[in-house]
């Protein structure tokens, strides 16, 4: 079977920020920099086929990694992205992630951000306290809207356009989770009508001390880049 990438994603809630010029999200392009609503949500990695999804140390990888000005080494294309649409299929807002780091979360922890990969039957995590983990929207009515989630997004693309994709894997039908959600005001949403992709709901979180490596990683890259 290959590689198989799968998306979870949990943790859904809406905050009212400001997002300074020296924020990770803005240095990024993730968002301007000012007051913005914006929902935050949790996002798993899983590998689900039967080979290791192995994308080596950041150094050894042009072809994948790019150095931004003032982030450090992070991906060159976008690995992550997402967008909300409404009942009939209308993209009203859109986002996505600039991933720097994909590592095992559970035992034997084979990948870390030095050497990154997700192993068979492993997972990796970007949690809503990362930048760019969220979805903007500002002056976006109440009401129900689709949230969809896509990993190895590129990847997908370039194969839908006939193109050689970055990261193979053997089946690019399941790199999208959708879920529905309620929206009224500043409350967190809330997930409707049950869900779309069946990767969302009960999402088991791997270690925590991994997320506390990431974190630690993030802040060193951009230490490093100052």
């Amino acid at each position: 079977m290959g590689v198989n990438l799968i998306p979870k994603i949990s943790g859904f809630r809406v905050r009212n920020e400001n997002f300074s010029q020296t924020n990770g999200s803005v240095r990024r392009g993730c968002i301007n920099a000012g007051q913005h609503k914006v929902m935050w949500f949790n996002l798993h990695l899983h590998n689900i086929g039967d080979t290791d999804f192995h994308i080596g140390r950041p150094e050894d990888r042009p072809d994948v990694f790019t150095n931004m000005p003032g982030i450090g080494l992070v991906f060159k294309e976008k690995f992550y992205t997402w967008r909300l649409t409404d009942d009939y299929g209308k993209e009203i807002k859109n986002g996505f992630k600039v991933a720097f780091c994909i590592m095992d979360f559970n035992p034997p922890f084979r990948y870390d951000c030095a050497d990154q990969g997700v192993s068979i039957g492993n997972h990796d995590e970007y949690n809503a306290n990362l930048p760019c983990q969220f979805l903007e929207i500002d002056n976006l009515p109440d009401g129900k809207y689709t949230f969809h989630v896509t990993c190895n997004s590129y990847s997908v693309q370039q194969v839908k356009n006939g193109q050689k994709p970055l990261f193979e894997e053997d089946n690019y039908e399941d790199n999208t989770a959708s879920v529905q959600l309620q929206f009224a005001g500043d409350n967190d949403p809330v997930p409707v009508g049950g869900d779309t992709s069946a990767k969302v709901a009960e999402v088991q979180a791997g270690d925590s001390k991994r997320s506390s490596i990431k974190e630690e990683y993030e802040n060193k890259i951009m230490s490093e880049s100052k």
